[in-house]
């Protein structure tokens, strides 16, 4: 494999029920989740701690835009900026910087079929942008990060 095929990841971050960032594996407890009453039912439920949860709102608004912004938008910037800074980054890496979210929605399968379908035909459905839902939490994470074209 050459040098060309290889994929670096400097950094990673995490917001979950078992904690916010990458650390809190090897201390979590045994299972985060816990029932939760609603109506008739009980269900199990897994919620973010305290402590991530005072972070999602302390960075909602700690930027005006951020104000609008959808909870999953916040929760991948949080995670990101987490990675930045295992990676060392400082300041924003916009020449080599490039932002990949998956979902266990689908969208990442919708994704990667409309990229081999424009690697093959060269050109892009116009349904992309719609269907692929996390284009938009991509957008803020590249623009939180100063990535070049990461404009919402």
């Amino acid at each position: 494999m050459s040098d060309d095929n290889l994929i670096l990841i400097r950094g990673r971050g995490s917001v979950s029920a078992l904690g916010l960032g990458g650390n809190f594996v090897a201390s979590a407890p045994i299972s985060a989740f816990s029932s939760r009453h609603t109506g008739p039912h009980t269900l199990p439920v897994a919620t973010v701690p305290a402590d991530a949860e005072a972070a999602i709102n302390s960075l909602r608004h700690a930027h005006a835009p951020f104000r609008q912004l959808d909870r999953t938008v916040l929760l991948a910037l949080l995670a990101a900026r987490q990675a930045a800074a295992e990676a060392g980054w400082s300041a924003p890496q916009a020449d080599s910087l490039g932002v990949s979210i998956g979902s266990s929605r689908g969208a990442t399968a919708r994704t990667e079929q409309f990229h081999a379908d424009f690697l093959a035909d060269g050109v892009v459905a116009a349904a992309t942008s719609p269907l692929t839902t996390l284009g938009n939490v991509a957008s803020w994470v590249a623009y939180d990060a100063g990535a070049i074209g990461g404009r919402p």
